[in-house]
């Protein structure tokens, strides 16, 4: 994790299998002043977060090959990364979508597609960054 203090600027990692969602979210943490790195599926972003041990986790619910759930899961079990702070997205929103990002360990829940301040303000709040 960023050190705080240091200057550096704080870390998101954006989950995501849709190319247009990891693009957005990637170009406004960016302009935003996050340091952002990206992952097309749970495997991806579970392999990403433990050797980045990135600020912030966001992270789609629905994909292929490990879903956000899993991933979100299997984080909570490593002692590294098991504190980092995870939002889940998903298009449909459902309160069972909810209920299962929460019970996985998910900190946060946004419906797709976020709007633009939600992100900034709650990448900010979760990675202790002051809000602008």
């Amino acid at each position: 994790m960023s050190e705080a203090g240091t200057g550096g600027a704080k870390s998101v990692l954006i989950v995501d299998d849709a190319v247009t969602i990891r693009a957005y979210l990637e170009r406004l943490l960016r302009d935003d002043g996050f340091e952002v790195t990206t992952a097309v599926n749970g495997a991806d972003g579970l392999e990403k977060a433990m050797m980045l041990e990135p600020d912030v986790i966001i992270c789609d619910l629905n994909m292929p090959q490990m879903t956000g759930i899993e991933m979100v899961r299997a984080l909570r079990e490593n002692a590294e990364v098991g504190q980092t702070p995870v939002t889940m997205l998903s298009s449909e929103g459902d309160t069972h979508d909810l209920a299962q990002a929460e019970a996985a360990g998910a900190n946060y829940y946004m419906k797709k597609p976020p709007q633009p301040e939600q992100v900034r303000m709650v990448s900010r709040l979760m990675s202790g960054r002051a809000p602008a």
